[in-house]
């Protein structure tokens, strides 16, 4: 059944929209299954577990190009313990169900890009997630033009809003992740976009709901997003490849080489 609250949903198989309204307590008020090209910038980002041998989808990102994805920095880098969560990371382009694979796409990231002063920021206080942002930089590019059901997503002007006004509980912005319709819980919508779908603008990442880094939250419990605005210069270094090897605000990370193909052949585990 689907919920009123949709945030209490568990990580699933399926892209799920959620409309968030402007009220002052921000509540989610509804969501719904996601249809073929509607969020063709939204990607799953996975790892693989050796254990039961499957891939786990762990967190969402937003094409930016066909070389780089954005997501939040708490989804590669483990604050609490001043480490990168894992040593390789695959990218799912192209698909609304983890469970289809027809039209899937699978990446390889190279490097992953944050600010510095993200693992400065005492991770473990999530109520105040200061910088939660990092770009991915994919080992090849995304075939952005040649595939139906993959694009990018528009970046936002300076200090541009989604909301001019506190107050103005009638104007929507989308949030998609990937979910179930029909549990009670929400893993794996952290590193997700809230976005302008008029005008197919990326105006924030989500980093945490209630109280917990990765989604989990009780309805009517706030939804935390990184305005992506504030983080112009940063996102245009990484784009622009101009990052000076003497710059300390951006902390650069290369990840181990993995063949993403061999993604496309295990199933995904805990999928819905």
């Amino acid at each position: 059944m689907l919920k009123r609250c949709i945030l209490k949903l568990v990580f699933g198989s399926y892209l799920i929209t959620v409309i968030k309204s402007t009220s002052e307590k921000s509540k989610i008020v509804e969501g719904e299954l996601a249809l073929p090209k509607q969020f063709p910038h939204q990607v799953s980002l996975q790892h693989l577990q050796n254990g039961p041998n499957c891939t786990a989808h762990f967190c969402g990102g937003s094409i930016i190009d066909e070389w780089h994805i954005i997501t939040a920095a708490h989804c590669i880098f483990d604050g609490s313990q001043n480490k990168y969560r894992f040593k390789s990371i695959t990218i799912v382009a192209g698909i609304i169900d983890l469970l289809n694979q027809t039209s899937a796409v699978y990446r390889d990231v190279q490097f992953t890009f944050m600010p510095h002063a993200y693992t400065l920021n005492a991770f473990n206080q999530l109520e105040n997630q200061e910088d939660d942002i990092a770009i991915l930089k994919l080992r090849d590019p995304l075939p952005l033009g040649s595939h139906p059901f993959i694009g990018a997503v528009k970046l936002p002007a300076p200090n541009q809003c989604l909301f001019k006004k506190r107050d103005s509980v009638n104007q929507k912005g989308v949030m998609s992740g990937f979910g179930s319709t029909n549990n009670d819980d929400l893993m794996g919508f952290s590193g997700g976009p809230l976005y302008d779908d008029k005008n197919n603008i990326l105006m924030g990442i989500i980093s945490s709901s209630g109280y917990h880094p990765f989604g989990m939250n009780e309805c009517g419990i706030y939804t935390v997003c990184t305005r992506v605005s504030f983080y112009l210069d940063f996102i245009n270094q990484v784009l622009a490849n101009s990052i000076a090897l003497s710059d300390s605000t951006i902390l650069t990370s290369e990840l181990s080489r993995f063949n993403s193909i061999y993604y496309a052949n295990r199933h995904v585990c805990n999928a819905y």
